[in-house]
């Protein structure tokens, strides 16, 4: 496996946070989301390559890493990875649907580095379990949490991550339950649509954005709201809208996925468009292209379906070519737009 120099010729900054994307099954079909409920993933590797790649990544200067999928919890070595993780690194965050919370292995709950982002996107749990199409989810969810909140028996940190169609949604209630059950951050994400001019720049309305900041303030519980243009596209943003990843070919993701992925001119990823070490991906002309197409065009629409698709070169997506098959998927991000604290 090639090493991760921690300074990178093109990048922006110092690597410093990263991303490992363990599976792309999903317990869960969230009408928003771009994975599928999967029993099988199309790759899914063992846990060694994956703490392997952990360990470069600390090696290169990340000091944070978050553990997503799909659904990372699915991974039948997750418990080891995030263990490893917790390990080296200053913070672990596990990007869930919580919906398995409740048989983990109760030792990762004892982790102080370690925090669980919980996808939760209503207070109510039939909006909630309509949104990821699982009956019953939210509830296992508020099972888990105030039997947790009631013994006080985690070293762990919790937070929501909240997806709302709508920019007037009232998030209070999440946030009310938040407290209530010690979850100490809600992200809150809104899905930009056509007709509301598909920028957060172009709202007027921000009514409802301040009544949820100021109650959640009074409330104890830190907001990190994206319906605020500040806090939109930052340096390093990452930004997934209406299920559309950024990629500077113009497609979104179902899209790309109904063609078998990237394609192999969109330079990222799912191809093999780009192989090596990522030292010489990023030198490489080809990868400056297609960061200089980026800065290009910084809002488009998927080129095929025509959805709304945001774009911004600033993230970059980094494949860690590796031996065999193996490619885990790394990224970084800019430390000032890191919801998670500490």
């Amino acid at each position: 496996m090639s090493e991760i120099p921690g300074h990178l010729s093109c990048s922006k900054a110092p690597l410093t946070h990263a991303m490992v994307l363990l599976t792309n099954r999903c317990n869960a079909t969230c009408s928003f989301c771009e994975c599928a409920r999967l029993e099988r993933a199309s790759v899914e590797h063992p846990a060694e390559p994956w703490i392997s790649a952990i360990a470069q990544l600390h090696r290169a200067g990340a000091r944070r890493v978050v553990i997503s999928g799909g659904e990372p919890l699915l991974h039948p070595g997750v418990t080891r990875i995030t263990e490893y993780a917790a390990s080296i690194m200053k913070r672990v965050i596990i990007c869930t649907n919580g919906i398995l919370l409740d048989s983990c292995d109760p030792a990762l709950f004892g982790i102080p580095s370690l925090q669980w982002t919980i996808s939760v996107h209503s207070a109510d749990a039939a909006h909630h379990d309509a949104i990821t199409d699982v009956p019953g989810a939210f509830a296992r969810i508020e099972r888990f949490l105030a039997e947790v909140h009631a013994h006080r028996d985690t070293a762990a940190r919790f937070a929501f991550n909240a997806t709302c169609r709508d920019v007037l949604t009232d998030f209070r209630p999440l946030i009310a339950f938040a407290a209530r059950t010690g979850v100490e951050q809600v992200t809150i994400n809104p899905l930009w649509s056509a007709e509301k001019g598909n920028c957060p720049r172009h709202l007027e309305d921000l009514s409802q954005a301040e009544c949820d900041r100021a109650f959640a303030e009074a409330s104890g519980v830190k907001v990190l709201d994206f319906r605020f243009p500040s806090n939109v596209s930052p340096p390093g943003c990452y930004e997934v809208l209406t299920g559309m990843v950024i990629n500077p070919q113009g497609e979104c993701f179902p899209c790309m996925n109904a063609a078998g992925g990237f394609r192999a001119d969109s330079g990222f990823s799912f191809g093999n468009a780009f192989s090596g070490s990522i030292a010489d991906i990023r030198s490489s002309q080809r990868y400056r292209d297609v960061l200089e197409r980026g800065h290009r065009r910084s809002l488009d629409f998927c080129s095929t379906c025509h959805a709304p698709v945001r774009r911004s070169s600033l993230y970059e997506y980094l494949q860690l070519s590796t031996s065999g098959d193996l490619s885990p998927f790394l990224h970084h991000q800019n430390k000032a737009i890191m919801p998670q604290g500490g």
